[in-house]
């Protein structure tokens, strides 16, 4: 009888971690969709503001004042933070 006892409570705790597991899985499924709406946005958000005039004035400055400083035109060594890849 206490075997038959102990039985049901072992299986009601194998249930009860099954079900936590899922809540779990279902928690951590939904932030990564999250997470993957939020990094989509930021990229969108980061290619309008590329494109933007300002942006676009302040790439040509900033090749201009690297043309001027003896640098060449059409990019940079990657040891420096090259305006061409804005």
């Amino acid at each position: 009888m206490e075997f038959e006892h102990q039985l049901a409570v072992e299986r009601d705790r194998t249930a009860e971690a099954a079900r936590r597991r899922e809540a779990a899985t279902s928690r951590a499924d939904g932030a990564e969709q999250r997470l993957a709406a939020l990094e989509a946005a930021y990229a969108a958000y980061r290619a309008a503001q590329r494109d933007l005039p300002e942006a676009q004035l302040q790439r040509q400055l900033l090749q201009v004042g690297h043309v001027l400083r003896g640098g060449w035109v059409g990019g940079c060594s990657a040891a420096v933070n090259c305006c061409v890849r804005w």
